[in-house]
Order: C-alpha cells, then sequence, then structure tokens
C-alpha cells in the first residue's frame, strides 16, 4: 500500500503483524527515494515506538539501489496504542506520516484480497503469457545496453580530433600561458591519484603544471606518495599542510603554488581528456578576453569506462541561479582570479559554487567548451553513505545563492528543492501590474479564472473578434499574460510567473503545460527539438523526472 510518492520518493506498507502474547504490533514496508537510488532515513514522533532498517533485494533490484542501501523498514509498538507517526527525512525536512493501526489493517486485508484474485488470474494467464514477458524484459535490458552503447559511439564519432593535428595547430598560437592545475588532496587512494597525474602527463599542450596540496591526510602513505611524484617531474609541485582546513583551505593552498597565466581546477581521484588543455589554450587564442572557461563532462568508472555525459548550455545565469551546472572542468585567467579571491571555507561543501558564482560575476567573457574535456570518478566508497549525510554542502549552496543577492543588491530569499543541490529563489519587491488577454474562455470560466488567481494587480482581459495583438495595445499594465484555454491548477500560478520576469534580462517567461492525462504537451521551444520537426521539446512524454539535467 503506497502511502506517499512523489516524483523522486516513495514510501509503503506491506503488512501488519499482531503478536498476542506481548501485546505488539509490527507494521513493515519500505521507503526509497529514487533520484539518489538509496533508503529514506526513517524515525519515530514517539519513543515507545521502535523503528529497524531491513534489506530488501527485491525493492533494490526494481529501482536499481545502491548496494548500501537498505530500504525495508519495521515499526513496532503495542497494540493498545492505536496510532502512531513515523518521520520520513525528504530533502532534509521530516515529513510525517500517520499510521492508523485498525485503518491500516483493513486496507491491508481487503489488498490481500485483491491480490488473491490478481494471483489466479496471473495463473490462467501464466503459459500464453510468460514467453511475453521475457521478452518484454529482454527489451528493458536491451534499452539500458542500448544507451551506453550510443555514448560509445558519440565518443567514437565525434571524437576524432588526433594529437598530429593538434600539434600542427599549437605551432601557430600566438599565446602559449602556463595553465596551473590546481588539485586538493585528502586520503586519495595512490591508484586514483595516480590516474589523476597519468592524466596530466598525457595532455597534448605541453605547457602545465600541477599543484598539489595535501590537507593533513591522516594516511601517511599519501605525503609519501606525493613526494615520489612530484620528485620526478618538474612540473609537478607539491605543500603540505600543517593542519586540515577543508577543501577550500587546501585549494587556496595549492594555488599559492601556481605561477601560470591561467589557473585550472580539478579533484584528486578525475581525470582530465588529453585535449583537455589544448581546447583551452585554442580559446584563448581565438579571443583573449576571455577569462572563465568551463567544459562538458562524464562520469568514468573504477575499471574506467566512461558513462552518464552532462552537454551543457552556454553560459545562462538564470540556470545557474538555480543549481552548479557548471561544475569541472573550469579554467580561469590569474588576473580575474585575483580579482575575485580564492575559494571561501565558509562555504565548504559547495565551495566551487561559490567561487563559480563570484568569478563569473565578474568575468569579461565567460566561454563554454562544448566538448567532453572532464572525467568524474565515481567510488563504491563514494555512494556508501546516506546522500543526506551531507547536507551541509547542500546547505552551503543555499548560503552561497544567499550571499549572491546580497552581493548584487538583489531581494529575495532561497530555499532548496526536493532534488538536492537545486534550489528556487522568490524575488521580493511590489508586484509589477498584469494584464492578463484571456481567449476560449466563457464569461463565466474566465470569471472563475479571475477568482482562482491569487495576484495582487491583475486585470483579466478578454479578446475580442480582433484578436491578441488588438487586446495588447489596449492594455497599459507592465506585464501581458496571453492565454489560451489553459486552466492553471495552482492560485500562484502568476505570481510563480512573474517571479521569474523581474531580472531585466529575462523578456519572456512560459509555463509548464500538461494535457487532460498528465502528459507534457509544451515545456518549452528548442533548438534541437525543432531540428526534428518537432519544436516542442518532451511533448507526450509524462511529467516526471527532471528533464536534461534540470532543464
Amino acid at each position: 500500500m503506497i502511502v506517499h510518492s512523489a516524483v523522486n520518493y516513495e514510501v509503503a506498507i506491506e503488512d501488519l503483524v499482531k503478536n498476542p502474547i506481548d501485546g505488539t504490533v509490527t507494521v513493515s514496508g519500505w521507503a526509497v527515494d529514487t533520484y539518489r537510488k538509496t533508503g529514506i532515513r526513517i524515525r519515530p514522533q514517539d519513543e515507545d515506538v521502535t523503528v529497524e532498517r531491513q534489506d530488501r533485494n527485491d525493492i533494490a533490484t526494481v529501482f536499481d539501489l545502491d548496494s548500501s542501501a537498505r530500504p525495508g523498514f519495521t515499526a513496532a509498538t503495542l497494540s493498545s496504542k492505536g496510532s502512531f507517526q513515523l518521520l520520513f527525512m525528504i530533502n532534509g525536512t521530516e515529513r510525517p506520516v500517520q499510521i492508523d493501526l485498525n485503518r491500516l489493517e483493513r486496507k491491508l486485508s481487503n489488498d490481500r484480497k485483491k491480490q488473491r484474485l490478481r494471483q489466479i488470474s496471473y495463473r490462467l494467464l501464466h503459459d500464453s503469457f510468460s514467453s511475453n514477458f521475457r521478452s518484454l524484459v529482454k527489451r528493458a535490458k536491451r534499452k539500458i545496453t542500448k544507451r551506453q552503447k550510443s555514448y560509445d559511439q558519440w565518443i567514437r564519432t565525434h571524437e576524432v580530433t588526433k594529437p598530429a593535428d593538434a600539434m600542427q595547430v599549437m605551432e601557430g598560437f600566438a599565446e602559449k600561458p602556463l595553465i596551473s592545475i590546481v588539485v586538493p588532496v585528502y586520503n586519495v587512494d595512490e591508484q586514483w591519484l595516480r590516474k589523476c597525474v597519468e592524466s596530466m602527463d598525457a595532455q597534448w599542450y605541453p605547457n602545465w603544471e600541477l599543484c598539489l596540496a595535501d590537507d593533513h591526510s591522516p594516511d601517511e602513505s599519501v605525503r609519501t606518495l606525493l613526494k615520489e611524484i612530484s620528485a620526478g617531474d618538474p612540473r609537478i609541485h607539491a605543500v603540505y599542510r600543517d593542519e586540515n582546513g577543508g577543501i577550500a583551505a587546501a585549494t587556496n593552498s595549492a594555488i599559492e603554488l601556481a605561477k601560470g597565466q591561467y589557473i585550472g581546477f580539478m579533484d584528486n581521484d578525475d581525470e582530465l581528456a588529453p585535449s583537455a588543455l589544448y581546447e583551452v589554450v585554442s580559446a584563448i587564442n581565438s579571443d583573449p578576453s576571455i577569462d572563465f572557461i568551463y567544459t562538458d563532462e562524464d562520469k568514468i568508472t573504477e575499471k574506467g569506462v566512461r558513462f552518464d555525459p552532462f552537454f551543457k548550455p552556454d553560459f545562462s545565469p538564470h540556470l545557474l541561479l538555480g543549481h552548479n551546472y557548471i561544475t569541472h572542468f573550469v579554467t580561469v585567467s590569474r588576473a580575474l582570479l585575483q580579482k575575485v579571491g580564492g575559494l571561501d571555507s565558509a562555504f565548504d561543501g559547495s565551495q566551487d559554487y561559490d567561487f563559480v558564482l563570484r568569478a563569473t560575476e565578474q568575468a569579461q567573457k565567460v566561454h563554454h567548451i562544448p566538448q567532453i574535456m572532464y572525467h568524474w570518478r565515481t567510488l563504491s566508497s563514494s555512494v556508501a553513505g546516506d546522500p543526506r549525510s551531507k547536507m551541509y554542502a547542500y546547505e552551503a549552496g543555499k548560503a552561497a545563492l544567499e550571499a549572491t543577492l546580497k552581493r548584487r543588491g538583489t531581494d529575495g530569499s532561497v530555499r532548496m528543492l526536493d532534488n538536492l543541490g537545486t534550489y528556487k529563489i522568490d524575488y521580493h519587491g511590489e508586484a509589477p501590474s498584469v494584464a492578463v488577454i484571456a481567449s476560449g474562455y466563457t464569461g463565466e470560466k474566465l470569471h472563475d479564472l479571475e477568482l482562482e488567481t491569487d495576484y495582487p494587480q491583475v486585470r483579466f482581459v478578454s479578446v475580442g473578434k480582433a484578436g491578441f495583438d488588438a487586446a495588447a495595445r489596449e492594455c497599459d499594465e507592465d506585464l501581458l499574460v496571453f492565454l489560451d484555454g489553459k486552466n492553471p491548477r495552482r492560485a500562484d500560478w502568476l505570481t510563480e510567473m512573474v517571479n521569474y520576469i523581474r531580472d531585466d534580462q529575462v523578456g519572456v517567461v512560459g509555463g509548464k503545460i500538461l494535457d487532460d492525462r498528465g502528459r507534457v504537451a509544451n515545456v518549452g521551444v528548442t533548438l534541437r527539438a525543432m531540428k526534428t520537426g518537432q519544436p516542442f521539446e518532451m511533448r507526450g512524454d509524462w511529467d516526471q523526472g527532471i528533464g536534461y539535467y534540470f532543464r
């Protein structure tokens, strides 16, 4: 029985068992964060309720959960209690679910009856259906495999530049700046740090240096390894901090070693593509005013398999206020770095987000290299814990955005969304006047829409035979909304649309439109979709998921 369901969360209670000997009752079920592929943290509201987590291989398989996830749970209390609350941690907030034992028992009994009928039907159909079901499973597996094969094919088709060709181009570079790659190091496994360094050795562009800062790693072998690596190549430098200061402080220590005109940022277990610095310097030579560069990225497994490519848009300051889509690989000019300062330890966990926000504000020109230049290592150890154990990082991201609003003199508040690492800014200030120019409504329907719209300064105008243009020319409100027979679901629909147009750089705002069955009718027009002859992105898809990286 599903008791809570959202886009990225599922909570279900499956059984209730009474123990007449000790007078207790045990409720069992499962709770899953489907986006982060893990279980949801649970605790009881009352002290006389005991909650224990359980392994559930069936649920882990269905939702493709991380190996460490324990999605199952039991909650035990006295039968006489009648009801109790369980608190489920969703996006850092505890959401209560009321468990009424008598009602739950009746509901589960009815569910079991229905299940028995389904089992009988299944038996009758099994012989004819089983072969079709196996075909369905095979098709699903082929779909997953096809996605990876598609990316493998993309790599073969698009990553075709040869080192010899690059060498020839580099001979004509007017500028051949020293690029300093700064890397904070902390208790990294030897094999991954060596992979990181090897990716630098493999760079086609030769004028680089690698600056490594050990953040007082407890593992003494890290210091030994750094000494060996730096002794073997004069381009590699290392510094050893006397105390652990966190990732921002360690990165700043590495920056202090850097002598280059440009500084690139890298993690100690990731890899750069061999052409990464070549592409960066190519961009600089094409336009010397470029002082902030970022690239596309993908992930790489422990076995070196690349997957999950992230093809980013060109610089989008508004998307950046929703989440840090820039991440890796970032290179900035020394002049820009000196202007905005290094990383701020106050935002550790999201120190890169804070830096990107500050640096893009001050940059002469932000440039995007639309190629996969960075491989982000995924390690089994990195997913062992609950993602919410890193709530401090998401809170730091929120704080970085709040600091951005203050720095820019913008009146607004920041809140975290259900997908951890994403945010929404609610802008404050006097509400501009709005005229809603409506077509396709009866007088009664338009009146209902007016009553159901919660906005302080709005006038609803019915379109006559002259059409939208004529009606718009008669309006003197600050903003115009064109609405053609659509029925907003929420009273604050207009407030939300106006919120996004308060920025002077925004001229047009649209909303997600769903059909009667909950499928996407319009969520925006993209050039990619237009090339296929279908200009409306995601039309016909169910309203689920996060789009393409929250776009």
